[in-house]
């Protein structure tokens, strides 16, 4: 989990935007952005595990469909989302396959396999498979 500290530090940083999720002045989750020139990178998001499972899944859809929102069919602008996830963490990679989210790399940023981070992406237009 991060702390105070961690999320000052992040939100110093250019182009780094952060919003809540929240009802009734409850935090409910949030998520930390990074702004690119062709995508938004995610840098952290979380509900609260509090919530009940159904109300669990909406407040992700909503900060999804937020993120979402931010994106633009036109190339020169923002066109997907990017996350990167340890491979090891089965539960988030679901819950991103449910939201529309696929996996499309495998990074290994220092050489070693003990670091292996799965690339996610949304793209603001579906690919288009054709046999």
């Amino acid at each position: 989990p991060w702390t105070e500290k961690d999320f000052q530090s992040t939100q110093n940083q250019k182009n780094v935007i952060g919003q809540v999720a929240e009802r009734d002045g409850e935090i409910l989750g949030y998520v930390v952005y990074l702004l690119k020139k062709h995508s938004i990178y995610v840098i952290r998001f979380a509900v609260g595990k509090f919530l009940p499972p159904a109300e669990m899944a909406l407040t992700y859809q909503a900060i999804f469909d937020k993120l979402r929102s931010k994106l633009s069919r036109n190339e020169t602008m923002r066109t997907h989302l990017i996350y990167d996830l340890d491979e090891r963490d089965d539960q988030t990679a679901l819950l991103l396959r449910e939201h529309g989210w696929r996996a499309f790399a495998v990074e290994r940023p220092d050489g070693n396999d003990q670091n292996t981070y799965w690339r996610f992406r949304f793209d603001s237009e579906p690919a288009v498979i054709s046999c």
